[in-house]
């Protein structure tokens, strides 16, 4: 099949200025998706500085975009249908930008396809892999595992199916045309499960359990509590667990919008906890991530108003206090916060299809109601 584009050039972005362009040629890419849920505007380009994102630093970023000339059919010439028409020639688009990141922690050579987004044409995705080899190769790399997150921990995934609903907040997107275009290239590696449920359909009166619950600060994830915060992390792909670097990353990310979290203490010892956080993705599609100084403005004031849906962002027990009754405590009392918040519904995940908490969720009657793919791409 004719690609959409010709006279293909990528690049790498370096230095303040140049990530900055990235940025916004990434923001385009995807900006007139009505389904895409921008990140707001100013942790989009904050991650980006390693200077400021420690995490990413040592990951030796590489940030490469691409762009081309469309190619558009010549009027009244159907038999040249190949060839540009002058006003294409004029305008180059940004056609595929995203973070190649080496996690010097794995062992395997390989390396992270982060924050893809690419326009519908297989030459593009094909052309950005085998750029993305020529700059990784050198380093020893032997494969991509993509898309993922700037943490694997954090947007993993190409989605399946189930494009006509609303991605929540902090969950992957990416158009419907992506899975074909990816298959065509890579090989799969694994699967998540995003859940949703309907909080007054399962909402239970609370009862005494074996774990004390009170509410904690978020932040202890990156400090006291962050091996508990590694122990419930599903394990996949070879992921490294979540470390101190990471966690803040993490932790600094989602933070941005309210969260409410609950640690299970038994024997005044941590030993579960779960975080939740109202699903502002539908205001942050109104409000365009806040790049604009209106949108800005009224994202501030619209996210102190109450919201429809919620999300379980991470949770879990220790591996050692399974099965006593302390996840199903941790999980009413997210259904009760959910209920007092005023949440219809509470989406919960992705998460690997291996996870032991897919087999608890579904034990609830909880059912998946998206599913992702994750990739890799050998050298």
């Amino acid at each position: 099949m004719l690609s959409r584009y010709f006279n293909y050039r990528f690049q790498l972005a370096e230095g303040s200025w140049q990530r900055r362009d990235f940025a916004g040629r990434w923001w385009r890419i995807y900006e007139n998706d009505p389904r895409w849920t921008p990140p707001l505007w100013s942790d989009w380009r904050s991650a980006l500085e390693p200077d400021r994102t420690p995490h990413l630093a040592r990951l030796d970023p590489l940030l490469l975009y691409g762009e081309a000339l469309p190619r558009r059919t010549q009027p009244h010439s159907p038999q040249r249908s190949d060839l540009p028409t002058l006003s294409s020639a004029l305008f180059e688009e940004s056609i595929v930008a995203g973070l190649l990141l080496r996690d010097r922690r794995r062992r395997d050579g390989a390396a992270y396809a982060a924050c893809l987004h690419v326009a519908n044409d297989a030459e593009t995705l094909s052309r950005f892999l085998m750029t993305a080899r020529e700059f990784l190769q050198p380093a020893g790399v032997r494969q991509l595992i993509l898309p993922t997150g700037i943490s694997p921990y954090l947007g993993t995934g190409v989605l399946q199916d189930h494009f006509h609903r609303w991605p929540p907040l902090h969950s992957p997107y990416n158009p419907p045309y992506l899975p074909e275009l990816i298959m065509e290239i890579c090989r799969p590696l694994g699967r998540s499960l995003l859940y949703e449920v309907e909080v007054a359909r399962l909402l239970e009166k609370e009862r005494d359990g074996p774990a004390t619950l009170h509410p904690f600060e978020p932040r202890r994830l990156a400090g006291d509590l962050l091996p508990l915060f590694q122990q419930t992390m599903p394990t996949w792909a070879d992921f490294p667990p979540p470390d101190e670097p990471e966690t803040v990353f993490l932790l600094k990310w989602i933070s941005r919008w309210p969260l409410a979290g609950w640690l299970a203490e038994v024997e005044e010892q941590p030993v579960g906890f779960v975080l939740l956080q109202p699903d502002l993705a539908a205001i942050l599609r109104r409000g365009r991530g806040g790049r604009q100084l209106w949108g800005r403005a009224w994202l501030a004031w619209r996210a102190r108003q109450g919201v429809k849906a919620g999300r379980l962002l991470f949770g879990g027990v220790a591996p050692s206090q399974r099965r006593q009754g302390i996840g199903r405590q941790l999980w009413r009392r997210a259904l009760r916060h959910s209920y007092e918040s005023g949440w219809d519904r509470l989406s919960v995940g992705p998460f690997p299809s291996t996870a032991l908490v897919n087999n608890f969720l579904e034990a609830q009657g909880v059912k998946p109601q998206r599913t992702y793919l994750l990739h890799r791409y050998e050298f």
